[in-house]
Formats: structure tokens, C-alpha cells, sequence
């Protein structure tokens, strides 16, 4: 079932614009069968903010059997050291399987930024398709295995600083402070946050601070849906809470855990079996935002 009333006798462009719930609904069915097929978490469960209440705008092309491509756009607003840049993220880029390889999606690529405003960014693999239409890498994650191998007392789920235990909707106060306490972060609202914690297969763990019942002084979330199977996809805190929650994790649960670091600084204070450069941000008329840009991974659409 295609979103689009308008029928189009040769694929084109169909405009940008909110869904309604009935259209969200028949989209996301769409795109999971495109891009997902098989899999237990829908596209609509795992972003929130495109396929959820919000200001993402979503741009379509369609041809004689309905529906050819899709893309959405979301504008946020990034601090970075204290400044404040306006930056559109672009999400769920899909063709239909019988037209790709055609071009259709360079064309929604362009659609995006004709309604939008740069700079764009976006997560991908996909770096010799994204390069052609003039994005390029942006900054760079360093994906790691970090070992459970035991550590020295405290044991169980206590560390040097203090205990650790899962987020639930109670923490968020915590958890807003935490993020915003970042060198580079997204803005986020309550709602947001409340969402993120209802994707399926997320785990926030925190660090308490002691004594027991103390405030959160770290947090790192892993498990964001299909992308980030048992992996640590955002961190918050300081460096020396979030060493102690990431050596200790592991431990834990019991096995391995791969997480996506920001940057080199917790490397050497980690039990790290394997590591690579890895980037997954493309961005496009992004020159004048700091090279440190990064944002984590719930904001990473």
C-alpha cells in the first residue's frame, strides 16, 4: 500500500510533507519489507523520531505500481563545546528492489536537499554511494570487543565508584544531565528520552554513585535494533565513571560486549580484545562544524 494518494504515470518526485498515522503505519509494512525482511523489530519501532510524533518530513518517489523510493529528514539542533549548530539528519533511504541500481536513489538523495537545509548528515556503510552525491566521512568510531574477563574485588554488579544497574523511565532527569554533559550532543526532549527507553532489545545501565540509591554518574546504552545487536551504541559521563562501567559490563552480563567509542581517551583504561577505525557518519556542507562532532547512537537515525 503506497502513502501516496496521487497516482504518478512516471516515476517522480511527489513532495515532502508529515504522515498521518494511517500512512505511517503502511510506510513503515513498506519499508520493512525492502529493507528488513524477516525481522522481529520494525523500522517504526526503532526510530522513534522519524516514524513517531515529530517534525521529520518524509520524501517519497513513485511511479505506476506505487511506491519507488522513500527518505525522511529530521531537523536538530547539536551543541558542540558550548555552541549551538542547526543540522538535518537524513534516515530510512530505500528503493524499491526491482528499480535499484537505476538511480532513483541519488534522486531522493537530491529530493532531501532540495527541502532541506544543510548540513546533512547520515549513517552509513555505504561510503562509495554516499561519496558521489559529495558526502564525505565524518569524524570516525572506534568499534571495540571488550573482554569479561574477571576483575578485582568489588564484585557483581559493584565498581570502585559505585554500583551499576539498569535505566527505566524514573531515570531520565539523570540520564538528560549525563548527555548533556557530553562534549558534543543532541538536543532532546523528556518525550525522546521516554521513547528511546521502548525500542526493543535497548539497555540503559548506570553507574550509581556510592552510597547506595546515589545519582547516576555514567551511563551506556546498547542494543539498538537491528544495527547494534549487543553493542554499546551512546556513553555519558565522565571518563574515569564511564571506564569503571565499561570494564566492569562485561563481567556483568556475563559475555562479550562490542561498543562504538567516540574517541581514543578510554581505550587504554579498557579489557579490549579486539578494535578498528570504523566511520559511519557521512556528512554533506558540514565544513563548519567542529571535526569533534559527535552524536550518539540513539540521535544516529
Amino acid at each position: 500500500m503506497s502513502p501516496i494518494s496521487a497516482p504518478s504515470v512516471r516515476a517522480g518526485f511527489l513532495g515532502a510533507r508529515e504522515l498521518s498515522i494511517s500512512e505511517r503505519d503502511a510506510l513503515v509494512q513498506t519499508l520493512d519489507s525492502w529493507l528488513r525482511p524477516g525481522e522481529e523489530i520494525s523500522l517504526g519501532e526503532e526510530l522513534p523520531l522519524i516514524f513517531g510524533e515529530g517534525n521529520a518530513q518524509h520524501v517519497f518517489l513513485e511511479d505506476e505500481q506505487g511506491l519507488l523510493g522513500h527518505a525522511a529528514t529530521l531537523p536538530v539542533e547539536v551543541d558542540v563545546q558550548d555552541r549551538r549548530y542547526p543540522v538535518t539528519l537524513i534516515s530510512s533511504v530505500g528503493i524499491r528492489p526491482d528499480r535499484r541500481g537505476r538511480g532513483w536513489g541519488q534522486e531522493l538523495l537530491r529530493a532531501c536537499e532540495a527541502i532541506a537545509k544543510p548540513p546533512f548528515l547520515l549513517w552509513s556503510d555505504r561510503i562509495g554511494f554516499y561519496e558521489k552525491l559529495g558526502f564525505r566521512s565524518f569524524g570516525s568510531e572506534r568499534l571495540v570487543v571488550l573482554s569479561p574477563l574477571p576483575l578485582p574485588q568489588p564484585d557483581g554488579n559493584e565498581t570502585r565508584l559505585g554500583w551499576i544497574r539498569e535505566a527505566d523511565e524514573q531515570d531520565i532527569p539523570g540520564l538528560e544531565l549525563l548527555h548533556a554533559g557530553n562534549r558534543s550532543f543532541c538536543r532532546r526532549s523528556r518525550e525522546h528520552w521516554d521513547a528511546f527507553l521502548k525500542i526493543p532489545r535497548v539497555r540503559i545501565f548506570l553507574l550509581m554513585s556510592r552510597p547506595t540509591g546515589g545519582r547516576p554518574i555514567a551511563y551506556a546504552a546498547m542494543g539498538k535494533g537491528m544495527d547494534f545487536p549487543n553493542t554499546i551504541h551512546e556513553l555519558g559521563g565522565t571518563p574515569a565513571a564511564l571506564s569503571e562501567l565499561l570494564a566492569r559490563l562485561p563481567y556483568h552480563l556475563g559475555h562479550e560486549l562490542a561498543c562504538l567509542l567516540p574517541d581514543e581517551e578510554l581505550i587504554p583504561r579498557l579489557p579490549i580484545t579486539r578494535c578498528q577505525v570504523r566511520g559511519f557518519a557521512l556528512a554533506k556542507g558540514a565544513e563548519r562544524l567542529p571535526r569533534d562532532f559527535y552524536l550518539g547512537g540513539f540521535s544516529s537515525v
